[in-house]
């Protein structure tokens, strides 16, 4: 059974555009639009504004903001692979002429475990299964290559 994906949460910008209305001339009925949305209103681009490529105008404050940032931990790497094998690769096998789905499971350590000592995997009603995936992360490691500090010597162009 394929688990429910986890809700993308709304991003700043998105949160904000929500909650603004545009101004409706009351006379014509008309609106003039967003002049903070580039879409609609490019009187001035940022470098004609103060000089600089970097318009800070455009940045969110998180101040008061009840929405956490979104973040990418291990659990979600894990389920994105298993939607990989469940949705993208879709494992069956042939059996007496019958197309079965291969099932697929994640390897917590106990199931691991026992699954490499008896050679086989158990169901809940002790039912051995055959043919199954089972997958599990082993190790993470930290990638040094990138990093996330910025060197007060170096020059900002």
């Amino acid at each position: 059974m394929p688990q429910s994906r986890k809700p993308v949460p709304k991003s700043q910008k998105e949160i904000s555009r929500s909650q603004q209305d545009p101004y409706v001339n009351p006379e014509t009925g008309n609106t003039r639009g967003n002049p903070n949305e580039p879409d609609n209103f490019t009187q001035f681009t940022p470098t004609e504004q103060n000089g600089l490529d970097h318009n800070r105008s455009n940045e969110m404050s998180f101040k008061g903001d009840t929405t956490k940032p979104f973040t990418i931990g291990l659990q979600d790497i894990d389920e994105s692979i298993m939607y990989y094998f469940q949705n993208v690769i879709r494992p069956f096998v042939i059996q007496n002429g019958k197309r079965i789905a291969v099932p697929i499971i994640y390897g917590a350590p106990e199931r691991w475990k026992s699954a490499q000592r008896d050679g086989y995997y158990k169901d809940k009603k002790g039912k051995i299964m055959s043919p199954i995936i089972m997958f599990k992360r082993d190790s993470f490691e930290k990638d040094r290559s990138v990093g996330n500090k910025l060197d007060n010597n170096s020059r900002i162009k």
